[in-house]
């Protein structure tokens, strides 16, 4: 089984500090994951998309330009270091330490980090059609876990398991399906880093269009929608 590398870099703590005061309401892994999936879709979202993707539609209020100043430092050094790990021929395969809280909130914090994988995803415009065999069968199954995260955390409206069903959870089932949806996005990024050009970069003209239909599904262009001024 492949586990997926527990990123850990200098910025990190300046980034959560940053987050918590700009009351973002997504974590920092999170808001990692968001943006990892970003950086491996095959179109290359515009920076202001994931800004206000990372704060669930609303824009950042800053107390001063110095603090912004920080915020979007942070953000760049992140996708930097999120950028050049994707660039890699090979990701590092060290096991993620133990993950805290009870059963309901590891697999809360879980979903939640999935979904913004598959979110960061969409926001490139990447077509499932062109992953490969493995690539198109990862992200089948990332799907599926994340539908059945949500409903074990208790994220989805409908299939909510009783508290009956939650105490059968262990620890082993847990870290299965943590250790699981990581090799599914490490299997997703490989099948997207083949497409891409012997130094990660993606082709020319890859970045989403003004006339692109916009990735949040509301069926207008871009220019009309998360890419309109603000």
């Amino acid at each position: 089984m492949v586990f997926d590398a527990a990123f850990e870099y200098p910025g990190d703590a300046e980034m959560a500090r940053l987050l918590s005061e700009l009351a973002c309401p997504r974590a920092l892994a999170e808001c990692r994951a968001l943006l990892r999936g970003a950086v491996a879709a095959q179109k290359t979202p515009l920076p202001s998309v994931l800004v206000r993707e990372l704060f669930q539609g609303r824009e950042p209020h800053f107390r001063n330009l110095a603090q912004a100043d920080r915020f979007v430092a942070s953000l760049f050094a992140l996708l930097g270091q999120l950028q050049r790990r994707f660039s890699g021929s090979e990701w590092a395969c060290e096991p993620e330490p133990p993950a805290a809280g009870s059963l309901e909130q590891r697999t809360a914090a879980r979903c939640a980090e999935v979904r913004a994988f598959l979110r960061g995803l969409d926001l490139g415009a990447t077509d499932p059609a062109l992953l490969d065999e493995a690539g198109q069968a990862a992200l089948a199954t990332l799907t599926e876990a994340s539908a059945y995260l949500g409903a074990i955390s208790g994220l989805a409206g409908t299939d909510t398991p009783t508290q009956g069903a939650l105490r059968t959870l262990t620890d082993r089932q847990v870290e299965a399906l943590e250790t699981m949806t990581a090799d599914c996005m490490q299997r997703i990024e490989q099948s997207l880093r083949r497409q891409r050009a012997p130094d990660g970069s993606r082709l020319p003209g890859s970045g989403v269009g003004p006339s692109d239909l916009c990735a949040c599904g509301s069926g207008r262009p871009f220019r009309r929608c998360c890419g309109a001024p603000s």
